[in-house]
């Protein structure tokens, strides 16, 4: 099982397009476009989310450790 830590381009192209035999160019665009909309959302819709800012943070931490993101 693939860990998020060490989620990056490369991996995702080795497990879904190599393993999961997905077309290339879609799976690498739909991956770049989920992180960049979490981002987008993330940012104006954080402080709505029923979250403490102890998780909050928490998330904005492990965001910055993603290599993907």
């Amino acid at each position: 099982m693939l860990a998020f830590a060490g989620m990056t381009v490369h991996s995702c192209k080795t497990t879904c397009v190599k393993l999961a035999l997905l077309p290339e160019k879609l799976t690498l665009d739909t991956a770049r476009e989920t992180v960049a909309l979490f981002h987008h959302y993330w940012q104006s819709e954080k402080a709505n989310l029923p979250l403490s800012s102890d998780v909050i943070s928490t998330i904005e931490s492990h965001l910055k450790k993603l290599p993907i993101a």
